[in-house]
This record gives structure tokens, sequence and C-alpha cells, in this order.
């Protein structure tokens, strides 16, 4: 299960936050930096399927509109990933 939740900020911090949380396998946040990097896996390809790009390519989305995308997570319970993109003038 995937849920979206979003929200647009006030006059103070313009611009769009959404989360995306998911019930999958999770990940221990040590880890939490390293998810991001292209190719980069926490898991051999036998136990899951992906190449390790796919975060690479979201965080290069958000870094070109000058935002932020973080993520938070326990083994087993799943991972909520923070995207903020400000406003564009």
């Amino acid at each position: 299960m995937i849920i979206v939740f979003y929200r647009s900020h006030g006059s103070c911090e313009p611009g769009v936050s959404s989360s995306v949380c998911d019930n999958g396998i999770g990940f221990d946040e040590k880890y939490a930096d390293q998810i991001f990097r292209v190719f980069q896996r926490l898991h051999g390809k036998n136990e899951y399927g992906g190449t390790g790009i796919g975060l690479a390519i979201c965080q290069q989305v958000v870094n070109n509109h000058n935002g932020a995308i973080t993520a938070t997570s326990k083994p087993g319970e799943g991972t909520t990933f923070r995207v903020y993109l400000p406003a564009l003038y």
C-alpha cells in the first residue's frame, strides 16, 4: 500500500511538500543517505528487484528544482519519503 500526502506551504515558506509512505521492507536509517546514490542497493539482486537508480533519479530531479528529499524508515515497517519543492517565481 502506498499513501501520498500533499501540503502547500504558507507565505513564510512558499512551496509544496509531499510525503509518500509505503508498507514495504523498510531499512535501517543509518543507510538513509546511501539509498539515494546511483546503483546503490541495500540488498542483493537475488533478494529484491531493482537497479538502484530510481531514488538517485528522484534526488537529482528534486535537486534540479532546488528542493530536498528525505527518507525515514524502520526495517519491516515501511518507509516515508518526504519531498519539498520551493515555489517558482
